[in-house]
C-alpha cells in the first residue's frame, strides 16, 4: 500500500465547535468527519477527483499513485457500474457520481478542542490562514440570512401506495425486504452553508457526522450508521435499521427504547440485512472468518434510538481498497434484498435520483485503511443551483404497516430538522 513518505510539520492547536464552522466558512474546500471515536479535519484541496464515468477505476489510479489522506463520496449511483443497472430519474442535486479531495492541511482532534495540525511546507499559507481565522473572535455571521422551507416531493397519499406496491413485489417472491426513499427540498433556499452545519453539530451526538464542501457541492450528515470501515485486515460494517424517536420525558423515552428492543418487525428487517452483509463480506473475507459480534442492539442518540448490527471479517490477501468497496457498494441497508432487483424497484418507484444520499463519505488514509458513514439524515446543497435536498425513507417489509412506516419517514426527517429552530416544513 502506498505510505505518505512526504515530511510533515505538526503543532498542536485548541479548537471548539464554533471554530470549525469559521473555517469550513472560510475555504473553498473543508471537510469535517467523525468517524466513531474520531474526528478530523481536511482544509484545502491539493488534487481532486471529480467525474461521472469509470469512478472506480479513476479512484483506484488515484490510490495507486498519489500519497496522503483522500477524503471524498461515493455516490449511490456507482451502482450502475457494479450492475446492469440506469439511473434515469430526475438529478436536481446535479452532484459527481464521485467527488474526492486530498488536502492541503489536515487537523486531526486529539482530546475534547484539542487538534493536532499536520500541513506540508508546500501549503504553509494555508496554515498561516488558519491561525488568523482562529485569531479572530468574531463568530459565523448567524444574521447574513437564513430560510429553509422543505417540501415533499411525495404525497402522503402516494407513499402510501407505492409502499402497498412493494408489499406486492416481496409476496410475488421478488424481493423480500426493499429501502424506499423520498426526498423533501427547497428549491430557493437562504442559507449559510458553514452557519447551517454549525447549527447541527453544535452539540449533535450523531457519531457519524460529517461535513463536505468543495466548489459548488456540499453535503452536511447527521448519520448515525456506519457503512465500512477498514482496520489493517480486518473490515467492519454495522447495518442499522430500526428506528424509534426519542422523548424528554424519561418514562416515554424508555418506554420508546424499551418498544424498539422488542419490535419482532424492525429485528426482522435488521437480521434480514445482516444476512445480506454477511453474504457480501463473504466475498471479499477469508474463509469462516465473516461473525456477527453484536445482534440488533439499541443504541440512543440525541434524537431517535436505533437498532444496530455488527458484522466483522478478515480480508483476503492482496485486495485494494476499491476491491473492497465495490464488493460491498451499496449497502444493503439501503437497498434491500436481493439487491439487484430490490434497485431495479428503487428505480421504478422513486421520483429522483438519489445521488450522494444513501451513497457513502468518508476518508482512506495513507496506509490503507478507510472510515465510511452511510450518507442518512443528510442535506445536499448545491449553492451553483441553491437547491437544497433532504431524502428520508425506510425498510419496507411484508409485515409494515404503511401509516407506521410513513411515520417512521416523518420522526428521521425530525431528527434532522427539529436542529433547526428557525426551519419550517411545509409540503
Amino acid at each position: 500500500m502506498i505510505r505518505d513518505r512526504s515530511t510533515k510539520a505538526k503543532m498542536l492547536l485548541s479548537l471548539d465547535n464554533l471554530q470549525i464552522g469559521k473555517l469550513a466558512s472560510t475555504f473553498e474546500t473543508c471537510v469535517f468527519l467523525k468517524n466513531g471515536g474520531q474526528s478530523l479535519l481536511a482544509i484545502g484541496c491539493a488534487e481532486e477527483l471529480l467525474s461521472d464515468r469509470d469512478c472506480w477505476q479513476k479512484l483506484d489510479e488515484k490510490l495507486s499513485k498519489s500519497e496522503g489522506h483522500w477524503f471524498g463520496y461515493l455516490s449511490y449511483d456507482l451502482k450502475n457500474e457494479l450492475e446492469k443497472l440506469a439511473s434515469n430519474n430526475p438529478d436536481n442535486c446535479c452532484f459527481p457520481r464521485i467527488q474526492f479531495i486530498r488536502p492541503k492541511v489536515l487537523l486531526r482532534q486529539i482530546e475534547k478542542d484539542q487538534w493536532e495540525l499536520e500541513y506540508d511546507a508546500a501549503y504553509s499559507a494555508e496554515k498561516k490562514r488558519i491561525h488568523e481565522i482562529l485569531s479572530i473572535s468574531d463568530c459565523i455571521d448567524e444574521h447574513a440570512g437564513f430560510r429553509v422551507n422543505f417540501h415533499s416531493r411525495v404525497s402522503k397519499g402516494q407513499y402510501l401506495e407505492n409502499v402497498a406496491k412493494i408489499k406486492e413485489c416481496i409476496r410475488a417472491g421478488q424481493v423480500y425486504e426493499l429501502n424506499y426513499c423520498i426526498e423533501y427540498f427547497d428549491s430557493d433556499p437562504d442559507i449559510e452553508p458553514a452557519f447551517l452545519f454549525d447549527q447541527l453539530n453544535f452539540g449533535n451526538q450523531a457519531p457519524f457526522t460529517a461535513y463536505f464542501q468543495h466548489k459548488d457541492y456540499c453535503v452536511i450528515s447527521l448519520s448515525p450508521e456506519r457503512f465500512i470501515r477498514r482496520n489493517s485486515d480486518e473490515i467492519i460494517s454495522q447495518p442499522m435499521k430500526g428506528t424509534a424517536p426519542r422523548f424528554q420525558d424519561i418514562v416515554l423515552d424508555q418506554a420508546s427504547k424499551n418498544s424498539l428492543e422488542a419490535s419482532e418487525k424492525d429485528r426482522s428487517e435488521n437480521i434480514m440485512i445482516v444476512d445480506l452483509v454477511r453474504n457480501d463480506l463473504s466475498k471479499i473475507c477469508k474463509s469462516g472468518s465473516v461473525r456477527v459480534t453484536e445482534l440488533c442492539g439499541v443504541h440512543s442518540y440525541s434524537a431517535v434510538h436505533q437498532m444496530i448490527s455488527t458484522v466483522t471479517g478478515k480480508l483476503k490477501d492482496n485486495l485494494s481498497n476499491v476491491d473492497v468497496l465495490k464488493g460491498l457498494f451499496p449497502m444493503g441497508s439501503m437497498t434491500g434484498a436481493p439487491k439487484v432487483r430490490a434497485m431495479q424497484i428503487i428505480e421504478e418507484l422513486e421520483c429522483t435520483k438519489r445521488g450522494v444520499y444513501s451513497g457513502a463519505l468518508g476518508f482512506i488514509a495513507p496506509d490503507g485503511n478507510f472510515d465510511f458513514n452511510v450518507v442518512i439524515r443528510s442535506i445536499v446543497y448545491n449553492a451553483q443551483r441553491n437547491y437544497l435536498s433532504l431524502m428520508v425513507g425506510g425498510a419496507i417489509t411484508d409485515k409494515s404497516d404503511p401509516e407506521e412506516e410513513y411515520e417512521e419517514t416523518q420522526v428521521k426527517l425530525r431528527s434532522v430538522v427539529n436542529a433547526l429552530e428557525k426551519c419550517e416544513v411545509s409540503g
